[in-house]
């Protein structure tokens, strides 16, 4: 049995979910109850405050915003969610889906990178084709 189709009921909300959904601790309450805790909110507001400089209060602000949508695509769900900031001057720009935030920090922030990406997808495919159509060019034996 694996952790996601393995079941287990939490003891707040009574609901069974999968264990995937559940903290290794604690064991008994599920995560969406767990973050409902005064103990989750010092958690995380300690940690938005030391690592952006915001508070919990501020990033819901943040997440209601834009309807608990990543900034760039409109996916993802609210809590999963991360502040992406820029790495040159510590500044929020928005709340990204892990995809998303993924990609940027593989493109290192380079909106150059990103615009040749862009570019990219909106090739048609031509460049390709008069390559693989033109002939070889042999090398002179002599």
């Amino acid at each position: 049995m694996t952790r996601r189709t393995a079941k287990r009921r939490c003891q707040t909300c009574n609901r069974e979910k999968g264990l995937h959904l559940f903290y290794s601790s604690p064991k008994w309450k599920c995560k969406s109850c767990f973050r409902k805790t005064p103990a989750y909110r010092n958690q995380r507001n300690r940690y938005l405050k030391d690592k952006y400089g915001i508070t919990v209060y501020e990033y819901e602000r943040l997440l209601r915003w834009n309807h608990g949508k990543c900034w760039i695509c409109s996916g993802g769900s609210g809590v999963s969610l991360a502040v992406d900031h820029n790495h040159k001057n510590g500044k929020i720009r928005g709340l990204l889906c892990k995809r998303c935030n993924g990609i940027l920090a593989r493109m290192k922030d380079n909106a150059a990178a990103l615009q040749v990406a862009v570019n990219y997808l909106d090739s048609d495919g031509s460049t390709v084709s008069a390559i693989l159509e033109r002939q070889p060019v042999v090398p002179d034996a002599s």
